[in-house]
């Protein structure tokens, strides 16, 4: 029985994104039933238990409950993600902090980093960097893992296509929590005590927790592992 009202609310966030009307407009009858529902589990449940017909739509009415619930909560995050993009191409000045490795190609590098004082808590960007091979005149020294930059530059708004078959650069950016491009100038080293200066303290105690730090090793391996595969070719 449990299985199927969890059903519901699985079913809630598989639906974010598509709008569902009567859903955003009697959400709060969801949320009702719910609670009726868990207060006759505990005072009247010998009522239905022992009768299918009874079980099966309490469990429906607990199902269509939390999937009201569920989708409602979805779309809310989904809506203040959406909040946070870039939607026109502008010059800024960020600090950032790297946190993952770099996809590396051929001609450009790929860099994910956390951008701060952007919003009340850190956003996710992507980095476009020319290899100093093809562009030797862009001031780029390596991006290091755990380390902060200020970054001069141009924001890159992702757009979707209409055209079918194409790959969709908004979806991935949503899929991936990035909220915008960046296309690269200039880097500037900063150290911790600028950081602090800056006002980013908070952030800074934070990478010393235990989650953030295992995670920072995990990539420093995932890092180490690259270069080696890329010196035994």
């Amino acid at each position: 029985m449990l299985k199927l009202i969890l059903m519901g609310w699985i079913g809630g966030i598989a639906f974010m994104g598509i709008d569902i009307p009567l859903i955003m407009q009697y959400g709060w009858l969801g949320k009702v039933l719910l609670v009726m529902g868990f207060i006759f589990y505990i005072f009247k449940r010998n009522i239905f238990l022992n009768r299918p017909i009874l079980k099966t739509i309490y469990c429906l009415v607990c199902a269509i409950s939390l999937f009201t619930i569920g989708h409602q909560y979805a779309q809310h995050a989904l809506n203040q993600r959406l909040e946070l993009r870039q939607m026109q191409p502008k010059s800024l000045d960020i600090i950032v902090y790297v946190d993952r490795i770099s996809d590396e190609k051929e001609d450009k590098t790929q860099q994910p980093v956390q951008v701060l004082g952007q919003s009340l808590h850190p956003v996710n960007w992507l980095l476009y960097l020319k290899n100093q091979k093809v562009n030797s005149a862009i001031d780029e020294p390596k991006l290091k893992l755990g380390h902060y930059y200020r970054i001069s530059g141009k924001t890159k708004p992702a757009h979707s296509y209409a055209v079918a078959g194409v790959f969709d650069q908004e979806q991935w950016f949503i899929q991936r929590n990035i909220m915008s491009g960046f296309s690269v100038q200039h880097i500037e080293p900063l150290s911790s005590d600028e950081i602090y200066q800056l006002g980013y303290q908070h952030h800074l105690k934070e990478q010393q927790k235990f989650f953030n730090r295992q995670k920072l090793n995990v990539e420093k391996l995932r890092l180490t592992f690259r270069l080696m595969l890329k010196q035994s070719t």
